[in-house]
């Protein structure tokens, strides 16, 4: 039932993105609300319901701009594999750390989605697009990553504020041993 739920926001976030675009554009810049639920699904759920959930956000994003088709959703694939991996082990979620994954991942998606489109066939300047496009895309995402985060989180049940703490608690497997 959460899945419907997901796929449901997502298609709406996408309308509203589409439809209203013009309007909700701060500075030339649109915001991704789509890639903010991906990021969102990668930290709140299990690993293979996550990856589908981001192939899908980028095949969905890939099916409106039709230049390179599959790249976002190639890219938003791994995005959320490495959020997965990292936040299993490393992260509760929390709106802190999702906010914090958005604006790193953001940056690490629109980078590399820049390099596969433009840097490597030597169009483009990466100092002035990162500047002027992707830092303030990934300041915009990480305001709009604040409301999804709460939409999310009366969506599925869970309390908005119930963790401070960010990081899992290490538990070494071996023992320490001191020599005398």
């Amino acid at each position: 039932m959460k899945w419907i739920k997901y796929y449901s926001l997502m298609i709406l976030l996408y309308i509203f993105q589409t439809v209203l675009g013009s309007s909700i554009r701060v500075m030339g810049i649109l915001p991704d609300p789509v890639f903010v639920l991906a990021v969102y699904v990668a930290l709140k759920e299990d690993r293979p319901g996550s990856l589908v959930f981001g192939l899908v956000a980028g095949l969905i994003k890939d099916f409106s701009l039709m230049q390179t088709f599959g790249l976002n959703g190639f890219i938003t694939l791994y995005t959320v594999l490495m959020i997965s991996l990292l936040s299993e082990k490393y992260f509760y979620p929390s709106m802190l750390v999702n906010g914090l994954f958005v604006f790193v991942s953001d940056f690490l998606y629109q980078s590399l989605y820049f390099f596969l489109r433009f840097a490597m066939w030597g169009r483009g300047d990466f100092i002035y697009s990162a500047l002027n496009l992707i830092i303030p895309q990934c300041v915009y995402n990480l305001i709009v990553s604040i409301v999804i985060y709460i939409i999310c989180s009366f969506m599925t049940g869970d309390k908005i504020f119930d963790s401070i703490i960010v990081w899992r608690e290490f538990k070494w497997n071996r023992k320490i041993t001191k020599k005398y």
